[in-house]
């Protein structure tokens, strides 16, 4: 009997140990990818932020949320992770990132790993090419004048109110047909405001 319980107790004692053993190697392995594979990532969706994005990031929130956006795209993984932006300068291209890593180990117990990284990445700016999309009445008056961004969606204008005629909508100049698909601001235009 005596041999019994001996041999029970060694028995819980090395699922113990495996336990401990599997936890530690499983912590260890996540630090590793973490921080092996998290400043590449980091610098990977600065990068992608700076280049790839086709419209004009106004603020810094904006190009963290870019940025948050591209990096979890690349994280993949059964963990929940944490991101907080220390310092950004988006003009320069720096960003320092500490990231947080939740995960559970296989005995059940809560763990966490974290990293920082700072990323500066060298960004030439392009030229950009702007366009002047012009809304006149029909007096030849101006209404509105938009700078936009070539290939940018054109703004409308809410509709002008002249006293005593009802506005039907935007011609292009020159032209008597409304306009209902206003497009891309592909080359200088202007609208006439037609009314009844």
């Amino acid at each position: 009997m005596k041999q019994v319980v001996y041999g029970i107790v060694a028995g819980l004692m090395a699922v113990l140990t495996l336990g401990c053993v599997m936890a530690i190697v499983g912590k260890m392995t996540r630090q590793s990818d973490l921080d092996n594979g998290f400043a590449t990532a980091v610098e990977h969706a600065v990068e992608a932020t700076m280049n790839e994005k086709t419209y004009t990031i106004c603020d810094k929130e904006e190009f963290i949320a870019d940025v948050t956006q591209g990096l979890l795209s690349q994280l993949s993984n059964d963990s929940s992770v944490e991101i907080q932006v220390a310092k950004v300068n988006r003009e320069k291209g720096i960003m320092a990132v500490r990231v947080v890593e939740h995960f559970t180990h296989p005995n059940g117990e809560k763990g966490k790993n974290e990293c920082q990284t700072t990323v500066v990445f060298e960004h030439v700016p392009t030229e950009t090419a702007f366009v002047t999309i012009s809304y006149v009445l029909d007096d030849g008056k101006a209404y509105k004048t938009y700078e936009l961004r070539k290939g940018d969606a054109v703004i409308v204008p809410k509709k002008p109110e002249l006293k005593d005629k009802n506005f039907l909508g935007w011609a292009m100049e020159g032209t008597k047909e409304l306009v209902t698909d206003f497009g891309a601001a592909d080359t200088d235009r202007t609208y006439v405001a037609v009314f009844r």
